[in-house]
């Protein structure tokens, strides 16, 4: 089933907004400039507060896809997250002037949540140190995202209906097309970076370690992509790329993966990265859904879409009595 009937929140707060808040915090967010880019009300958006949110979110981007960004790409997508900043000030605000607040008990309780993914309550904090942030401060933000979800709830939520199984069959019938997996590879790979190096030296390296490879019967193709791969995340899972469609790797890198049988080791492959060295672990035939296999997701998918539309209209109303000024940065 192609990803346009997964559950997707589009240009909303909630799901999106509790990582890029808090958890940009978690994976290195750091400090820029304090230049005020929007002012919400009272409240104000700083640069920092936006580049520490969105570069690592569109470094994310660049690595799993590198073309993604292009043709203003990377322009929409800072667009659209500063959309949802604002839009969370403005949630904010209207939840203090309607009184709409959580427990303490359930913040506590949302807190230690956090803490659980650690694996001590040290390393927690540690992790707070390294980015100059209190548990207090962290809490805040906590706090402020259940607010939100609390907004969701009491002012939204009960407006939209769940969607009825004949609705469910009606959008599978006119999307049959859509009710498509695709198919998908596993491949582990080799990668040798060409960036800065002599390219025939990088080749030459690549195709002695290729033809090593293709006479060693005893060691593992992962152990090899342990000791030689310079793509040192999917290095340490033995060059395990994982499950993956065409149109999320390179051109290059797809046609020889998609191309090998399973069990088959590939010529060096050359990209715009490097030259790769790919294995092929497993593949999956595209594959069209039946109804029951999918239901729940259309149901889902389309309650969704009605949650989207509510809360747009909510938050058209809510900034009626907002004044937003946007600054040039």
């Amino acid at each position: 089933m192609r990803n346009k009937i997964m559950i997707k929140t589009k240009n909303i707060i909630i799901f999106l907004s509790i990582f890029l808040s808090i958890f940009s915090y978690i994976f290195g967010a750091e400090k820029f400039s304090n230049k005020v880019i929007v002012k919400v009300g009272k409240d104000s958006i700083l640069l920092s507060d936006f580049e520490g949110i969105a570069n690592p979110i569109i470094d994310q981007y660049k690595q799993l896809n590198p073309n993604f960004l292009e043709n203003d790409g990377e322009k929409k997508l800072k667009d659209n997250i500063l959309e949802q900043m604002i839009d969370e000030k403005v949630i904010l605000q209207e939840a203090k002037n309607k009184k709409i607040n959580v427990s303490k008990r359930k913040i506590d309780k949302s807190l230690e949540e956090v803490k659980d993914r650690f694996k001590t309550e040290d390393e927690f904090k540690n992790e707070l140190k390294k980015l100059n942030m209190s548990e207090a401060q962290f809490t805040k933000k906590l706090t402020d995202q259940l607010v939100i979800m609390e907004v969701i709830n009491t002012e939204i939520k009960s407006k939209v209906n769940v969607p009825s199984d004949e609705e469910a069959r009606k959008y599978y019938n006119e999307h049959e097309a859509e009710m498509v997996d695709p198919a998908v590879v596993r491949v582990r790979h080799i990668l040798m970076r060409t960036d800065g190096k002599n390219d025939a030296e990088v080749l030459k390296k690549m195709r002695s370690l290729k033809a090593k490879i293709d006479k060693d019967k005893k060691t593992d193709f992962a152990e090899y992509a342990r000791k030689n791969s310079e793509d040192k995340t999917s290095a340490e899972r033995g060059g395990d790329l994982g499950l993956f469609p065409r149109g999320q790797m390179l051109k290059e890198f797809e046609d020889a993966a998609f191309a090998l049988n399973v069990g088959q080791v590939s010529n060096v492959i050359k990209t715009s990265v490097g030259y790769h060295i790919i294995k092929s672990e497993e593949k999956k035939l595209e594959q069209k859904k039946s109804f029951d296999e999918v239901k729940e997701h259309i149901k889902q998918y389309l309650y969704q879409i009605e949650m989207d539309k509510e809360i747009k209209k909510w938050l058209d109303n809510a900034k009626k009595n907002i004044k937003i000024v946007k600054n040039d940065f």
